[in-house]
């Protein structure tokens, strides 16, 4: 999905620049509880990306009792070149987390639905070059 654009529900369109994908077997065990996979995913994300404002998209996370059905651990940094309502600033990011049960160059249905509707003007962080 790196360098495709898109247009979330609001109208905003964003365009991402870089991503990051890991396979979460390779680091974590089945059976974990999904907060201790979202603080996983977060603390992935600031270490990539510091000092940026992030969102987890949630609904993307599936555990089925103690199973993990989830495998992949997905980031993306999107940036919209319109300003931020209220904001001197020229352009806005946000570093997106979401998860996947196959790695594929593209967001899974569930997860790029969540995407579209991220309140960008609450999330994203205002930014010039």
């Amino acid at each position: 999905m790196t360098g495709s654009k898109l247009c979330l529900t609001s109208g905003r369109e964003i365009s991402q620049v870089s991503s990051f994908a890991r396979n979460l077997a390779v680091d974590l065990s089945a059976g974990l509880a999904a907060d201790i996979l979202e603080q996983y995913a977060m603390a992935t994300a600031e270490r990539i990306w510091p000092g940026e404002a992030y969102s987890l998209l949630k609904g993307s996370l599936h555990t089925h009792g103690p199973q993990l059905s989830t495998q992949f651990l997905c980031m993306g940094e999107f940036i919209s070149h319109t300003p931020l309502p209220d904001s001197e600033e020229i352009a806005s990011s946000l570093v997106v987390i979401w998860f996947q049960t196959v790695l594929t160059p593209e967001c899974e249905q569930e997860a790029l639905q969540e995407l579209r509707s991220i309140d960008w003007n609450l999330e994203a962080r205002g930014f010039s070059w």
